[in-house]
């Protein structure tokens, strides 16, 4: 995610650093893949260093897509070709 924007846009990039590897700490793999991956993250979003709010509303967001797709596969939907398939009622 880092590479996507100029270095000297942080007044200081040590601390923003930092901080933004203190709040992908607090998420699953899975999510932080997700929103520091530049075709499916922030980066892609946003023209602009992202704030650490940001970086937390974007981690808070694609943790609760994660889980709603899990309740849906659990409820026996499956994805495919870009649509959800509902279950065939038993």
């Amino acid at each position: 995610m880092f590479g996507c924007y100029r270095r000297a846009d942080a007044n200081d990039p040590d601390v923003y650093a930092a901080a933004v590897a203190a709040i992908l700490s607090e998420y699953d793999e899975e999510t932080v893949i997700a929103v520091t991956d530049p075709r499916t993250g922030i980066a892609r979003r946003s023209n602009f260093l992202p704030t650490i709010n940001e970086i937390d509303k974007a981690c808070v967001e694609r943790r609760a897509f994660h889980q709603r797709r899990d309740w849906l596969v659990s409820k026996g939907w499956r994805f495919e070709g870009g649509n959800w398939i509902k279950p065939e009622a038993a």
